[in-house]
């Protein structure tokens, strides 16, 4: 069930994004002052990157419940597909078109692009974030839950081993371990 909640809320963050990155984008088509289009533009692409902020956050958080009660990790590495796409999109995407627009209409353009660097050190940031939350689930999840072997009981000999006695039920009794 919670795989499907995840899959719901992706596919509606993915949607989401889309649909307000191409809003802002198509600002920038607009046959009203160069400078009333950039301003909408400025102001739609800041919701856009709010909700993939947004988006990433509850995701983030529904695929560490995941792969904490499942032990499946493929929603952490969803999650950071979709941040990294939609940040790439973003940062090279739309940002690149926008400084296209302010030069194609002598409006002034930042004459070193620092945006898609940016966007290149948060989706590798957010690599190594999911990289290190699965590290630290798996380890947390060993810690708390430790996998009962053979060799980890013979190890405590104090451990207290109940045999079935051959006069039936009732007469169990508990034996201490042989060494």
């Amino acid at each position: 069930m919670l795989a499907k909640i995840y899959l719901i809320v992706l596919a509606a963050s993915v949607a989401a994004t889309g649909i307000l990155l191409w809003y802002a984008w198509t600002w920038l088509g607009s046959i009203g002052s160069p400078a009333d289009a950039a301003a909408g533009y400025l102001y739609n692409s800041s919701i856009a990157l709010t909700c993939i902020w947004f988006s990433s956050a509850v995701l983030l958080a529904l695929a560490i419940v995941k792969a904490w009660t499942r032990r499946n990790a493929w929603a952490l590495w969803a999650t950071f597909a979709y941040f990294a796409l939609a940040i790439c999109v973003f940062y090279f995407g739309a940002e690149g078109s926008y400084v296209d627009f302010l030069r194609a209409n002598g409006m002034p353009a930042p004459t070193i692009a620092f945006r898609p660097y940016l966007g290149f050190i948060l989706a590798a940031a957010a690599g190594s974030a999911i990289y290190a939350i699965q590290f630290a689930i798996v380890r947390l999840h060993a810690r708390m839950f430790p996998e009962l072997t053979d060799a980890s009981i013979a190890e405590d000999p104090t451990e207290t081993i109940v045999e079935p006695s051959p006069g039936g039920l009732g007469s169990d009794k508990a034996k201490p371990a042989e060494e």
